[in-house]
C-alpha cells in the first residue's frame, strides 16, 4: 500500500517535495518493507515490489493490494484487470494478487495503521539530503526498530518471528532480476 509520508525539502532542487510510503508487510510475522518514493506511479509501485521481495530474500504466496491504479486497472471481485506490467512481476515471481474490494480497507488491516506509524515513528523531525539516503534509513528502520518492536496483536518482534518461521515458508528468488519494463498505448 501506499500511503502520504509528508513533505521532503530536497537539497538538490531546494524545494519542498510530497514523499510517499509504500509498505510490505507479511502477513503472519508482521515484518515490514518500507520504500519511500515520489511519485506513485506504476514504475515506483513495481520497483517498490522488487525491492521488498529482495529485502525478505523471497516472495509470499499471495499479495492482497488496494486497487491503486499502478497495479489494477479494473476492480472486479472475481476477475480483477491487473496493469501488464504489475501481471508480468506476478507471473516473474510466481505470485498471486488478490485486490481487496472497492472500498473495503478492512480486507487488509495489516497494512492499514502503519503508515501514521512510519510517519511518527521514522520520518518525523529527521532530515536527510537524498532519496536514497532516506530508503537507506528506512530499510535500517525496517530491522532495529519495527522489527524489534512487540507487535500489538501477535505479542511478538516481527524480525524475530519472521527469522523464526515465516523466511522459510517464502518462495525463493527466480535466479534472473525482474527487467522492468513500461507499456504504454502509442
Amino acid at each position: 500500500d501506499f500511503g502520504y509520508l509528508g513533505l521532503w525539502k530536497d537539497p538538490q532542487g531546494d524545494k519542498a517535495r510530497k514523499l510517499w510510503a509504500f509498505c510490505m508487510v507479511l502477513s503472519h510475522s508482521r515484518h515490514m518493507f518500507v520504500c519511500v518514493v515520489t511519485k506513485m506511479d506504476q514504475v515506483a509501485w513495481i520497483a517498490a515490489h522488487v525491492a521488498a521481495f529482495t529485502f525478505f530474500g523471497g516472495t509470499p504466496l499471495l499479495l492482497v493490494i488496494d486497487n491503486l491504479k499502478p497495479g489494477v486497472l479494473r476492480p472486479d471481485l472475481y476477475d480483477p484487470q491487473c496493469s501488464r506490467g504489475y501481471a508480468e512481476l506476478a507471473a516473474h515471481y510466481d505470485v498471486l494478487i488478490d485486490p481487496c474490494r472497492v472500498a473495503h480497507p478492512k480486507d487488509k488491516p495489516r497494512v492499514e495503521r502503519l503508515i501514521p506509524f512510519i510517519r511518527d515513528s521514522f520520518f518525523a523531525g529527521r532530515s536527510f539530503s537524498s532519496l536514497e539516503e532516506i530508503n537507506a534509513a528506512a530499510a535500517k528502520w525496517c530491522l532495529s526498530v519495527a522489527g524489534e518492536r512487540v507487535h500489538g496483536t501477535t505479542r511478538q518482534r516481527p524480525l524475530d518471528l519472521f527469522q523464526r518461521v515465516e523466511a522459510a515458508t517464502l518462495h525463493p528468488l527466480p535466479p534472473q532480476p525482474f527487467e522492468m519494463v513500461t507499456w504504454k498505448l502509442a
